[in-house]
């Protein structure tokens, strides 16, 4: 997830932690200013500090492979969580000492509470990060597979609706209550009019977080921001298991020569009705494989699949990816599900590249969907249809053998589980 999201849920943590005991540090061991402020920071730091895996970047060779797949690392395992909650928390005392320098903290000061804290705070971290279809291996060094969750966008307006009006209750500076009014205004005004949500959307995710607003300024407890986090996801997951079900009997009901060995599906923002899918499945030939990708609306009377997810279907019309109307077979448009095409391509000559050119087998520990495409000029791509939509360049998208690439392979290999062999049922290319 985005960093104001994991800066959100880590504000509070501090605050649910707080108010269940009168002091974070020990009752009454130090300055109530102190633990609060140790706390905050600790909850903070360890929310954000596993994203530092990019520091990581340099140690590989640099550049967008590197940064592919040193994101969401190391730092990411809940194996490590022990040392990533032990610097969170020597982060939010070190904090709190500076802001606090004439307060003077006792000897039996409980820094063991704060680590623990640290360690809550870091293992939220990898939780959220897990909802979206980036995914996470949290169990690594020991397994090294990939994890997704699918049923959030990495983006969500209403979990930052839902968890801004705390910060806005609870912080004592004025300015920087404003500060958060304002982002909650912006955001307000953005599912409003800025057109990657219906309307209608928008109005009902203005009018739940205005319940919830009034729900927490009226209690002053962390439970109304706490309940309704928990609302938002349970429908988002809800929602998911719906549209995944919906894109795989349309597809079995089409294609049933065709095993759908995997389903990447991301809700759009702030809309658990609309949905963004891509099916990765296996031809008859056991050597053929196909990653398609669709839109399904589970309220097709009012919204249909086309208009969907940021209106995919006219971004690509209006400037169609190589892949678009291709690969659709016997695949038609029903009511809830509209397909715009697909990659398509060879296990065999996948295992061909992947052990003929570094880059290829890299790429593979991290691309849920891969494809080939051969430009014009004759340079050749690769990419990952979960993020790359355009001819040019793309998220997760490399030029093999490119000339102007000053480190086109890692320095040293990463042992991630590549997750579109391990659907097709294949450990490593050897």
């Amino acid at each position: 997830m985005d960093n104001l999201t994991h800066t959100l849920i880590g504000t509070t943590l501090a605050f649910t932690w707080l108010d269940g005991r009168e002091g974070v540090l020990g009752k009454k061991e130090a300055s109530p200013y102190f633990y609060e402020k140790a706390a905050f920071w600790t909850a903070i730091v360890g929310s954000n500090f596993p994203d530092l895996d990019f520091l990581l970047n340099p140690f590989l060779g640099g550049g967008k492979l590197a940064y592919l797949l040193s994101h969401r690392g190391y730092t990411h395992s809940l194996l490590l969580v022990p040392f990533t909650g032990m610097v969170s928390a020597l982060f939010g005392f070190g904090i709190a000492q500076l802001r606090c320098r004439e307060v003077r903290v006792k000897e039996k000061f409980s820094f063991p509470l704060l680590f623990v804290l640290g360690m809550v705070a870091c293992s939220l971290h990898i939780g959220a990060d897990f909802w979206n279809d980036y995914g996470v291996h949290p169990f690594s060094p020991v397994m090294n597979r990939w994890y997704y969750g699918d049923f959030v966008f990495i983006l969500e307006p209403l979990v930052w609706l839902c968890l801004i009006p705390i910060l806005v209750q609870r912080l004592k500076t004025r300015f920087l209550r404003g500060v958060w009014i304002a982002i909650a205004l912006s955001v307000s005004g953005l599912l409003l009019w800025g057109g990657f949500a219906p309307r209608a959307i928008g109005f009902f995710a203005i009018f739940f977080a205005g319940i919830f607003s009034c729900w927490q300024f009226r209690s002053k407890s962390i439970w109304p921001a706490v309940f309704g986090l928990v609302v938002i996801l349970l429908v988002f997951k809800f929602s998911a298991t719906r549209a995944r079900e919906e894109i795989l009997r349309n597809f079995a009901q089409a294609l049933p020569t065709e095993k759908a060995v995997d389903l990447v599906s991301t809700a759009a923002p702030a809309d658990p009705f609309c949905w963004r899918m891509i099916v990765l499945s296996l031809g008859q030939n056991q050597d053929t494989y196909f990653g398609r990708v669709a839109s399904v609306s589970l309220w097709p009377a009012w919204l249909s699949p086309r208009g969907c997810f940021f209106r995919l279907g006219d971004a690509l019309e209006k400037n169609p990816p190589f892949w678009f109307g291709k690969n659709l077979e016997n695949l038609s448009e029903v009511d809830s599900v509209h397909w715009y095409g697909g990659v398509k391509g060879s296990l065999e000559s996948l295992r061909k590249k992947a052990q003929s050119d570094c880059q290829v087998s890299q790429l593979l520990r991290f691309a849920r969907i891969p494809f080939f495409h051969a430009l014009p000029s004759g340079e050749e791509i690769m990419g990952d249809l979960r993020y790359d939509y355009s001819d040019g360049t793309g998220f997760a998208k490399i030029s093999l053998h490119a000339e102007d690439s000053k480190a086109p392979c890692l320095k040293w290999e990463v042992p991630w589980e590549p997750p579109a062999l391990h659907a097709f049922g294949i450990s490593e290319f050897r």
